[in-house]
């Protein structure tokens, strides 16, 4: 009997089979994710509004940012006036909202023939099973706009938890804490939205995972080198800030792991190639018709601001983090709707205690010491990246604060 239990729990802990943490990820995020996706009013997703519009835009296979947006394509009304931008609906979907609009098609209120752009400038892949789906269930089949709405929601919200299941399963170790990180409200209240950052927070995910998988390894060979070259690829086209990700593999692992000649080098030069294309390549494209920065934002000028003026540009930096670092941790842990939504207190208290509780269960492995500085190192350098790109791209020149900066 008891070789019977043994041999069962073996085969529990097979990688064929998904453990009870993989469980718990799909299940709470389908459950809570599903809940936020038919509850949260339209557009009340952190820049859902100007992400539909680039959904709008994609669906018609045009994947430049404003490439007909504003000229001969114009938006959907039921969108754009119903928005919770529109009307700061703060309520959950009303049933009667349902009963009355339920069935009206996406053309049932006509369309709105200002001259709208998106904000949404970021890598089409970023919201690429929204635009299937509207292409599909709206202009193909002209199935009711709210009922593409939610099935857009849903779509972005499964393709994050397939990703973060992937990235638990790879996890060589820390399982629960990467559960409890992305199971954050605010990362499931994102996914549940139409948003870039579903997809981008889920591929940031998967990469950590990865090359920790990869990192545990006694050698690096080709099967494995070839993974870290797709992971990095799939980064890449995630928000550019997450680019930084990239420099976790050359931290944690050294040259003397790569079992092939010049392996880390060749890793090195093909994350530089891919980086320049998808990275810059893209932005390039994308940000000569981004047209809603600040007034008197200007990159180029800003670059030169900070070049000419390094310590002035680092005690930007350091003031910011001082006095916004509180509201940057409360908006990564659950801060929905502009702050119009005030999350109850105990979420935060509650989620730190989840995080701490996480962080002392033991594996059977850990990470050396090697890891936990680069992982730590990455950290502060992304981190602080963040800030700045935000400071070049949308903050005006020589401001002494940095704007655009959200937790989530």
């Amino acid at each position: 009997m008891l070789q019977r239990f043994q041999s069962f729990i073996q085969k529990m802990r097979s990688p064929s089979r998904i453990t009870g943490v993989e469980l718990f990820v799909i299940c709470v995020l389908l459950v809570l994710g599903g809940y936020m996706v038919f509850t949260v009013p339209l557009g009340a997703g952190f820049d859902e509004e100007t992400h539909l519009l680039r959904v709008w835009e994609m669906s018609a296979f045009y994947w430049i940012p404003n490439q007909k947006l504003g000229e001969d394509m114009h938006f959907p009304a039921i969108y754009w006036d119903f928005s919770y931008r529109r009307q700061a609906i703060l309520e959950p979907i009303d049933p009667k909202f349902w009963h009355e609009y339920g069935n009206v098609p996406i053309d049932g209120l006509g369309f709105v023939d200002a001259k709208l752009t998106t904000r949404s400038v970021y890598s089409p892949i970023l919201l690429l099973p929204q635009s299937l789906v509207m292409y599909t269930m709206g202009r193909v089949l002209d199935l009711p706009a709210l009922k593409v709405l939610f099935a857009m929601r849903f779509a972005g919200l499964l393709t994050y938890t397939v990703l973060v299941w992937l990235a638990v399963r790879l996890a060589p170790y820390g399982k629960w804490v990467l559960t409890i990180l992305v199971l954050s409200p605010m990362a499931i209240f994102q996914a549940s939205t139409v948003s870039t950052d579903a997809i981008s927070n889920g591929l940031g995910f998967l990469f950590i995972s990865g090359c920790l998988s990869i990192a545990s390894r006694s050698q690096v060979k080709w099967k494995e080198w070839i993974a870290l070259v797709v992971l990095l690829f799939f980064l890449f086209w995630a928000k550019v800030n997450l680019a930084f990700l990239a420099l976790l593999p050359f931290i944690i692992l050294p040259p003397s792991r790569f079992k092939m000649k010049r392996g880390y080098l060749l890793l090195a030069i093909s994350a530089v190639v891919l980086a320049l294309l998808e990275v810059g390549g893209w932005n390039i494209l994308a940000y000569s018709r981004f047209y809603t920065a600040l007034p008197g934002a200007n990159p180029a000028n800003q670059v030169h601001y900070i070049l000419t003026q390094p310590l002035s540009f680092a005690w930007v930096l350091l003031s910011d983090i001082g006095i916004h670092g509180l509201g940057y941790l409360r908006g990564w842990i659950a801060d929905y709707g502009y702050g119009y939504w005030g999350s109850p207190l105990l979420t935060f208290p509650l989620y730190g205690f989840a995080l701490f509780v996480a962080l002392l269960i033991r594996d059977d492995t850990h990470p050396d010491r090697r890891t936990r500085l680069g992982l730590t190192v990455v950290f502060i350098i992304a981190f602080m990246a963040t800030l700045a790109s935000l400071y070049v791209s949308y903050t005006p020149v020589g401001r002494a604060e940095i704007q655009g900066v959200h937790g989530r």
